[in-house]
């Protein structure tokens, strides 16, 4: 009886979320109910962290028109329909696509996500980057996410955050993949973490700072750098 017991239980917080609420992309437009902005501007209004699912193919892009903020934490899965990743890009001109503000969150995972600039026949338009981290405490996490084309990818701006990097691929990038800036702050991340990922084609550091009071804890792992 108490073995049967338990078995139920567990199947009952077995089926419970993981999240305080899971928001779907269904179109590829921006700044329309069902866009990837409508979804991440409802998650940044839960106090717990969410999640972002898509109902899009592989073969579909997700279009940016300016910068996304990100307030709460969050997980955003870009795991598509047919199990490829949606790949994101921006529609305009010259901006990073998502900025975490100083906020403190938990977590922020990107996965399976593929974001890169537009090809308009010999000229390619100029994105950024594709985040400015500030928050002020977490961990931010892109896990099987792919980088063409971007001038920078990832812009820390001297606060206490723990970054995760794992089998990423970053390829055609202008500047340096993992930035950091300071803001009259003598303090910089946490940690760095780089686990399976690929760099090809940096034109700059794959990793940059300055001297720093608290240099961040760098620990790389089958990284082709």
């Amino acid at each position: 009886m108490r073995r049967a017991f338990i078995c139920v239980l567990l199947m009952i917080l077995g089926s419970m979320s993981l999240y305080a609420a899971t928001y779907t992309v269904t179109t590829t437009k921006d700044g329309v109910e069902g866009s990837l902005r409508w979804a991440i501007e409802q998650a940044n209004q839960e106090k717990e962290t969410s999640r972002v699912k898509f109902a899009l193919s592989s073969a579909d892009t997700v279009f940016l028109d300016t910068t996304i903020q990100i307030t709460s934490s969050v997980k955003i899965d870009g795991r598509s329909n047919d199990g490829g990743k949606v790949v994101v890009v921006p529609s305009a001109e010259k901006y990073v696509l998502f900025d975490l503000g100083k906020y403190e969150l938990d977590s922020v995972v990107f996965e399976d996500l593929k974001f890169q600039r537009r090809t308009f026949k010999r000229s390619i338009n100029k994105l950024e980057g594709f985040a400015n981290v500030d928050s002020t405490r977490g961990e931010f996490v892109l896990r099987d996410c792919d980088f063409k084309y971007l001038e920078s990818a990832i812009k820390a701006r001297g606060f206490s955050v723990d970054i995760v990097i794992a089998g990423c691929s970053f390829d055609s990038i202008v500047s340096d993949c993992i930035g950091r800036y300071h803001e009259n702050e003598a303090e910089s991340w946490h940690t760095l973490k780089l686990y399976e990922s690929h760099f090809t084609n940096v034109f700059s550091n794959v990793v940059a700072g300055g001297e720093v009071e608290n240099t961040p804890l760098l620990e790389v792992k089958k990284c082709d750098l």
